[in-house]
């Protein structure tokens, strides 16, 4: 986002009103994030703010307050990383694209689930620079468009069930040691 020739992320003071443009924040490199060249936000299933840049990701802790002590956190594993885009699955992993492939985080980041090559997938990756990535929450199927074109992969990253209402079990009781 740029305001006045500066690069960054604007959070807009608007609490949902729409055609309301007050900046609240406008938060730099100067802020804690790696890089000012944005290239990706993205909100997790917490309310975190996850800013994927040039050189890596910075994680905007509280929203409402990013200026506060420990607001922003970069994302250590991945400094000086070319973040293409972020997408969060029904299981709040972040499904990180680089130009090197893709890396899935754990939901709080901490971790490296795994990671997606051309090479780890025999092809089935495309292209190792991934520009976009979607999630269909409902299948757990993860799509990853590059300039090669698309492709997609079949996960366990569905949205789990509202009720198991429906659910029969038998037999009915179920006697120990039948």
């Amino acid at each position: 986002v740029r305001q006045d020739g500066l690069l960054g992320v604007l959070s807009l003071g608007n609490r949902g009103a729409m055609g309301d443009t007050t900046v609240a924040y406008h938060i730099t490199s100067n802020d804690g994030l790696p890089s000012n060249s944005v290239t990706e936000v993205v909100v997790d299933l917490d309310g975190q703010v996850w800013v994927g840049t040039e050189r890596g990701i910075a994680i905007i802790t509280n929203p409402l307050n990013p200026r506060q002590t420990g607001g922003i956190a970069s994302y250590k594993p991945l400094p000086g990383t070319v973040v293409n885009c972020i997408a969060v699955d029904a299981l709040n992993q972040k499904w990180v694209g680089t130009s090197d492939g893709v890396i899935v985080l754990s939901p709080d980041g901490t971790q490296q689930v795994a990671t997606y090559t051309v090479a780890s997938t025999n092809g089935k990756l495309i292209d190792n620079d991934v520009k976009s990535i979607a999630v269909d929450g409902g299948t757990g199927t993860v799509y990853f468009g590059t300039l090669s074109g698309l492709a997609s992969l079949t996960t366990v990253s569905a949205t789990p069930r509202a009720a198991f209402d429906k659910l029969q079990l038998s037999p009915n009781p179920f006697l120990i040691p039948t």
